[in-house]
């Protein structure tokens, strides 16, 4: 079994591999509903952060989901005999009760890395994102690193 890392938390383990999972933000995956955005009135333009209930949210911001446990992924056998090294990139919809309703995967290297990364989301637990102080859905971009030591 490889243990990994989450920021604040965890080294890897002594097999020489880990697996973590990191908040988003600074994975190159933009996130709905930021950035520049365009409208106006008559006579005008505006610019804007998008965002609010339902959208894609990061990870610890202000507003957006927590997670309160993250399960550690195995490193699949066939990744490691193989030197494979990765990350998995995951949009998790999470339910007004922090629940996953929904793993997508984005982005991956294979080996089975995907796989892996997936059922760890499923047995972690997150606190739901928030709207005006009331618990809502939402979208977060989660990339599950995997990295041999």
């Amino acid at each position: 079994m490889a243990a990994g890392t989450v920021p604040g938390a965890g080294t890897g383990d002594s097999s020489g591999s880990g697996a973590g999972a990191a908040a988003a933000g600074g994975d190159g995956v933009p996130a709905k509903g930021s950035g520049p955005g365009a409208g106006g009135g008559p006579g005008g333009e505006g610019r804007g952060q998008g965002g609010g209930e339902g959208g894609l949210l990061s990870f610890g911001t202000p507003g957006g989901p927590v997670i309160a446990r993250m399960a550690m992924p195995e490193y699949p056998r066939e990744a490691r005999r193989l030197g494979k090294e990765g990350t998995v990139v995951l949009r998790i919809t999470l339910d007004a009760a922090g629940e996953v309703a929904a793993v997508d995967v984005l982005q991956t290297p294979g080996y089975g890395l995907d796989e892996s990364a997936r059922e760890a989301v499923l047995r972690s637990r997150f606190r739901p994102a928030t709207a005006r102080g009331v618990p809502v859905a939402c979208q977060a971009i989660l990339p599950v690193h995997f990295k041999l030591r």
